[in-house]
């Protein structure tokens, strides 16, 4: 599935604090609702992490795998290859050897 939207659920947000430099919509990093991203694990650490950020979709949009940014879940459309899912849907691992998980957030 891939939420979409219309952009009526985009967020748009500088994700370069965040090592997102390439994919970017109008090719700017600063102020995006997309980004290249090597894993569905990195879209959705990503989304945790940027404010207003309650959706994430992962997949291929036909030149690289990429992380769209969105407030709701509004606008699923089916779209083989592509996953969304909350803010709060994020493995644990990759914190790193003892640390701690990030802390819940209130969607």
């Amino acid at each position: 599935v891939i939420l979409r939207g219309a952009g009526q659920y985009a967020v748009f947000a500088d994700v370069t604090p965040y090592g997102k430099t390439g994919g970017c919509f109008n090719d700017d990093c600063t102020n995006t609702d997309k980004f290249t991203s090597p894993s569905m694990d990195d879209c959705a650490f990503t989304c945790h992490k940027v404010e207003g950020c309650t959706h994430w979709t992962f997949g291929d949009d036909g030149e690289s795998t990429k992380c769209w940014l969105r407030s709701g879940d509004g606008g699923k459309e089916p779209k083989a290859g592509s996953v969304g899912a909350a803010a709060a849907c994020m493995p644990l691992e990759g914190f790193g050897a003892g640390a701690a998980a990030p802390p819940p957030r209130r969607l």
